[in-house]
């Protein structure tokens, strides 16, 4: 690659034209300069202005906002912008509109301005960037409602899908392909009519773009536009695009969409690739968990709006637990969700209370990870999941397939072992058979950009099918997008991403979809009301039909990446096993309890301790990668939850008749030696039996007490 390329001159200068361009995005807008802040429910609201530091940085903040919608405005659409230097949920007239975040900076709020009305914005907020690093400083930048220019709007993001495009086939030396898009952008550029002459009114627009815009742009600075001037004062407004200008745009598009068809073509898809929109949300990470309820919140928010404006957009969320937080802090929210799920809009996934650590729980663990997750979505969705969601976690043990085919689970999805350190794990589409021959159909995809928080990019939907290994068993290779860790999900401008490069020549199909449907269109794949044969018979046959043997990975699925996840933190994971012992002791002594002494079963106690251990499995917490934070949280909590199932286990195994018999249990789930001290009323031997009736080897002690033994 050198200066002198024409490639890449060409698709540069088409890059500031699509700037250029983006000038005109919003016909107008107004900012709110003046607004309040306060620090607390009960506190007193101060005034705040535009480009006005935060007063304080280590507790949540509020702001309110008050916009008077121009009466020029009526009949119009109206969004809402803000960048008010950190995360935040925001309101729109007493009722919780979206999230606020880098992605996600602008929102619809009126189909229709009637003109002269009143919107009270009001935002909860916080002062960090997405991976909970702390905003050095932050500020109140930018508060606008805008009026957007639909028929620019289209148009850029059509160019803007495109010019994507060939800069994806510009890198894989499909330098036809490369040529044939840059005309077509340029013969479109070339009839766009923008009003160069009025220099004022020109300048205006492009500086008050830079300055009032953060949107999504790969390929330029749109700040570099307005360096080609001095300190000018332009027009506070400057003057939107004319309807004969208008109308030349729309017939623009039009000829524009007919050339890309045709060169769709010449150029048909190659391969398949399903989408799921996604948001991967650490439930403790960079950041603690109080915080990832409300990052939750957020999310959803603009996931239910997204489903609303997007018919073909479909969502699916993992982890009982998040929708467990959800129902308690907001139930409105909740019944929105339950309405898209309902609708098959949104899909509950992962069939587990989170997503786990693969490696240092106990099968009683998975088994409760299971239990607790599929009695929740069963309960509140009325269905069970069928795929098992664990795109992050660090590695899986070969006793899961087994336990996944037991709750109901025949699919299972990952996308870590992509990053294996020295040896590629050598499938995306195959059967992992557990240690005891169980099976599940496996999948995973490899996006080289931004893994399983895609962008829904060509240079990513290209190169996701390009990595597929399965082609030959299934034309198809899933791949999930939304921004993670906080970001927020899906964006508009993904979405309408994936309308256009549907479009695109040269790349492959899009479509988009329930994850459990992407699993079962595959031609091997199990029938999901018979997962017994699942378990007990070979899966390896798609041969019979025309499809080639599907491969078959045996046992542990190892990570070769995040190894010191087995002992780093190492009080968390002591804390974490002890409770393990702990609440299968409790539960036991419980039920013996129940049956020899009539005594209450602690059903509510109990099921409450074991979502506190469930919870703190996540794979951000036990393996030991979080800050410090969360372990000091988790310090706390587990220990509590230590004495509070130590306590229920004394409690249950009092004898309710002080001089009766006594009974002594091996509480844990395997056979171990028995050896125990035991009091003793005088000097001749007691009686001592196992519950075989097999006599125990007694020995007195000097200080009085009897020492009893038994082999297992």
């Amino acid at each position: 690659m050198t200066r002198s390329d024409p490639f890449q001159q060409s698709l540069k200068r088409l890059s500031n034209r699509l700037l250029e361009l983006g000038a005109w995005r919003d016909r107008d807008w107004s900012l709110i300069p003046n607004g309040e802040f306060r620090v607390r429910s009960d506190a007193a609201w101060q005034p705040v202005r535009l480009g006005d530091p935060w007063p304080i940085q280590d507790a949540p903040i509020e702001f309110r906002f008050n916009a008077v919608i121009p009466k020029t405005w009526v009949g119009s659409p109206v969004h809402c912008r803000f960048r008010l230097g950190g995360e935040a949920l925001l309101f729109l007239n007493d009722q919780p509109l979206a999230g606020l975040n880098t992605f996600h900076e602008e929102h619809p709020v009126l189909v229709e301005a009637g003109g002269g009305e009143t919107l009270r914005f009001s935002a909860q907020a916080v002062s960090h960037g997405l991976f909970g690093t702390p905003t050095s400083r932050p500020c109140v930048d930018l508060a606008a409602v805008v009026v957007p220019e639909t028929d620019i709007r289209s148009l850029y993001d059509d160019l803007a899908a495109v010019l994507d495009a060939a800069h994806y086939h510009y890198l894989k030396g499909r330098y036809s392909l490369v040529e044939l898009l840059a005309d077509l952008m340029h013969r479109a550029f070339v009839k766009i009519p923008l009003p160069r002459n009025d220099t004022e009114n020109y300048l205006a627009r492009l500086a008050a773009t830079s300055q009032s815009r953060s949107a999504e742009n790969f390929y330029g600075n749109e700040e570099s536009l307005a360096s080609l001037w001095e300190r000018w004062e332009f027009p506070a407004n400057p003057s939107p695009l004319t309807g004969k200008y208008l109308q030349r745009v729309r017939e623009v598009r039009e000829q524009f969409r007919n050339d890309l068809a045709e060169a769709r073509s010449r150029f048909p898809a190659e391969g398949d690739v399903w989408l799921t929109g996604h948001a991967h949300i650490d439930l403790a990470w960079l950041w603690p968990l109080e915080e990832t309820r409300r990052k939750a919140r957020r999310t959803f928010y603009t996931v239910t709006g997204l489903i609303d404006r997007y018919p073909d957009f479909y969502f699916n969320q993992s982890s009982a637990q998040v929708y467990a937080w959800i129902e308690q802090d907001d139930p409105a929210l909740f019944e929105k969700i339950r309405t898209q799920v309902k609708a098959d809009r949104w899909e509950p996934i992962g069939g587990m209370w989170v997503e786990p650590d693969g490696n240092l729980l106990s099968g009683e663990s998975w088994v409760r990870q299971l239990l607790f997750g599929q009695r929740y979505f069963e309960s509140r969705f009325g269905r069970r999941v069928k795929v098992a969601w664990l795109p992050d976690s660090f590695g899986f043990n070969g006793s899961l397939p087994q336990l996944l085919v037991s709750a109901g689970i025949p699919f299972f999805f990952t996308h870590k072992l992509s990053w294996s350190e020295r040896n590629p794990f050598p499938y995306n589409l195959y059967w992992w058979e557990g240690i005891d021959g169980t099976r599940v159909l496996a999948h995973s995809f490899t996006n080289p950009e931004t893994g399983y928080n895609a962008r829904v990019t060509a240079l990513e939907v290209g190169e996701t099918w390009q990595n597929f290994l399965g082609k030959q068993i299934h034309d198809t290779t899933l791949l999930s997008f939304g921004y993670g860790d906080g970001g927020g999900g899906p964006s508009e401008e993904m979405l309408e991403r994936y309308s256009r490069l549907r479009a695109c020549p040269g790349l492959p199909d899009l479509k988009m979809g329930l994850v459990a449907d992407f699993y079962k269109e595959i031609p091997i794949a199990p029938g999901v009301d018979g997962l017994p044969d699942v378990a007990s018979r070979s899966l390896n046959d798609g041969a019979k039909s025309g499809v080639p043997s599907v491969p078959v990975w045996v046992g542990e699925q190892y990570l070769e990446y995040h190894r010191a996840t087995f002992t780093t933190q190492a009080k968390v994971k002591w804390l974490h096993r002890q409770l393990e012992h702990a609440l299968i002791e409790a539960e036991t002594a419980a039920t013996l309890a129940f049956i020899w002494d009539r005594q209450q079963f602690p059903a509510e106690q109990l099921a409450s301790l074991w979502e506190t251990l469930l919870l703190h499995q996540f794979h951000d917490i036990l393996p030991g990668s979080s800050i410090h934070s969360v372990y000091a949280s988790a310090h706390q909590r587990l220990t509590a939850s230590l004495e509070e199932a130590t306590k229920l286990r004394e409690t249950a195994l009092q004898p309710s008749q002080p001089g009766s018999e006594s009974l002594i249990w091996n509480l844990q789930l395997y056979d171990r030696p028995f050896s125990a001290e035991i009091a003793s009323a005088n000097h001749q031997d007691p009686l001592v039996f196992t519950a075989g009736d097999h006599p125990v080897l007694t020995q007195q002690l000097e200080s009085g007490r009897m020492l009893v033994t038994a082999p297992i």
